[in-house]
């Protein structure tokens, strides 16, 4: 058992089956960096936790963590310095920080509830046309929001999403045997990032099986055989960016370009990259996560506002040892020829 208090405590929560006090809001909106700050607004009756951090007159990027989780869930992407770029961190009802939801509303977790949830934030705090940045859960209310509010969005960038197929293990299962790996290792070899967030969310599968429940039924009906959350995102406008896990169990690489070859094909504003690991993209790879979310961002801004990011386009050109690099901008021509070796992204060049 890891020396960590935290980690002991969740350990010990999902033995017993009874939550240690306070953890399901130590994985909501709570960041280790001293510029953010966290808020609360009302929502159908729900008192919605919510964080900022990075530069307040950037790109609004708001963060929608998946079912069972917490705005936790992007701690390493809020302390990634991300020039140019707002991150509102939000805490769905009965997660983290923000209130359950009231018994007496009649209102399910599912996906439609949170997306009505994430319209009266965003129009609260006077948001207009964020980029949405959604996990597993998170992603599917990004999906359908943008689908909903077609220019209230600039883009989307979905890791890991869920509703797109049925995932090969339950979330239950899923997170059971990632903690029995876990619980495999070594003793006393230290754990990493990835592996600390999955004892913390395993830890609050127990009292969160409920809403659980409410968002996998919420998810299935978007079932594979109505193509239905699919359908909804060829009908989005917006550019999307896909952040897949190389090696998750129960939502596979190979499933995700089967379901979006077409979608993938026909539409080149859209992009995706696998990452290494087998938890997501921002705990197993936080530093390319941010890069990579950096350079999407950048694309969608305006011409007169966007700040250059590089794709390596061609080796070798226009003699040996020379790249040439392009910016990635959908309206920018820019080229930049470096040599072999260097990086047009990095300061300096």
């Amino acid at each position: 058992m890891t020396p960590d208090p935290e980690i002991n405590s969740a350990m010990e929560s999902i033995h017993s089956g009874q939550p240690s006090p306070g953890l399901r809001s130590v994985m909501g909106v709570r960041s280790s960096d001293p510029r953010s700050s966290d808020h609360r607004c009302e929502a159908y009756n729900c008192d919605i936790a919510w964080e900022e951090s990075g530069d307040p007159a950037g790109q609004v990027i708001v963060c929608l963590h998946t079912a069972g989780s917490g705005g936790r869930e992007f701690r390493p992407l809020t302390e990634q310095p991300i020039a140019g770029i707002r991150l509102i961190v939000l805490d769905w009802p009965g997660h983290g920080r923000s209130s359950d939801l009231p018994s007496e509303s009649g209102q399910n977790f599912s996906v439609e509830f949170c997306m009505r949830i994430l319209h009266t934030v965003l129009t609260q705090l006077g948001i207009d046309r964020p980029i949405l940045l959604g996990s597993g859960f998170g992603a599917a209310v990004a999906i359908r929001f943008a689908a909903h509010y077609p220019t209230r969005t600039r883009g989307l960038i979905l890791v890991n999403p869920a509703g797109l197929f049925s995932p090969i293990w339950t979330p239950l299962s899923f997170w059971k045997k990632l903690t029995r790996r876990i619980q495999a290792l070594t003793p006393g070899r230290p754990l990493t990032r990835a592996q600390r967030q999955i004892w913390r969310a395993m830890a609050l599968q127990s009292p969160t099986q409920d809403t659980l429940a409410s968002a996998l039924i919420s998810l299935e009906s978007s079932n594979p055989l109505r193509n239905d959350l699919r359908d909804t995102l060829t009908a989005i406008p917006r550019p999307i960016f896909f952040a897949f896990s190389r090696e998750h169990r129960a939502y596979p690489l190979d499933a995700y370009l089967t379901s979006l070859d077409t979608l993938l094909r026909g539409s080149p504003q859209h992009r995706f990259t696998a990452f290494a690991g087998s938890v997501s993209p921002i705990w197993d790879e936080p530093a390319r996560f941010a890069k990579a979310v950096t350079s999407f961002t950048r694309s969608l801004m305006p011409l007169t506002q966007h700040v250059h990011a590089w794709m390596l386009t061609d080796v070798d050109w226009p003699t040996r040892g020379s790249n040439l690099w392009k910016c990635i901008h959908q309206e920018c021509n820019s080229e930049k020829l470096l040599a072999e070796g260097q990086d047009a992204n990095a300061a300096g060049n």
